[in-house]
């Protein structure tokens, strides 16, 4: 295992928090194509010591790139990024809107809450600063939890700023 809070620490934690999930693990990259791994290495220039660790390419406008110290995802014509360490909280954003009182006190509405929250595929990333960015992405994914499980060893062993 390597030395404790180094990148190749943290992507070693980052590989072992989503390969304990029941998703496949191709999105490792390790075992993107090479054309993607290509792809990526054009769009997201990697600091000093900094590891990818985890992808999803759909189109040159909708893909994902989770390294050691942040996620960097395009939606279609926007691109963004978010260091670990700025990102304040995660949440699920949803596609249904109640029309009435009485729809969201109905059993159906919950019903189908509760199925639309198994598939949602877009979620909300909130900055420090109370900056809302949106992020497509399956649902079944792991990378969410794999993000938070960054975001809390991101507090533990900092990045630090200069690339070390």
């Amino acid at each position: 295992m390597a030395k404790t809070g180094t990148d190749e620490y943290k992507a070693e934690r980052f590989r072992l928090k989503i390969a304990k999930s029941t998703y496949s693990n191709e999105n490792f990259f390790e075992s993107l194509p090479e054309q993607i791994k290509e792809f990526f290495s054009t769009q997201v220039p990697m600091e000093p010591k900094e590891i990818p660790v985890f992808g999803s390419f759909d189109d040159e406008s909708i893909w994902y790139l989770a390294t050691t110290r942040r996620i960097v995802w395009s939606t279609p014509a926007i691109e963004h990024q978010l260091r670990y360490s700025q990102i304040k909280s995660i949440e699920q954003t949803p596609h249904y809107r109640a029309q009435s009182v009485e729809e969201l006190q109905s059993q159906e509405y919950r019903d189908q809450v509760f199925e639309q929250k198994l598939e949602w595929p877009w979620y909300k990333l909130i900055d420090s600063e109370d900056n809302s960015f949106e992020m497509l992405l399956a649902g079944a994914s792991p990378l969410m939890s794999g993000i938070r499980f960054m975001i809390n060893l991101e507090k533990i062993h900092p990045s630090l700023r200069d690339g070390a």
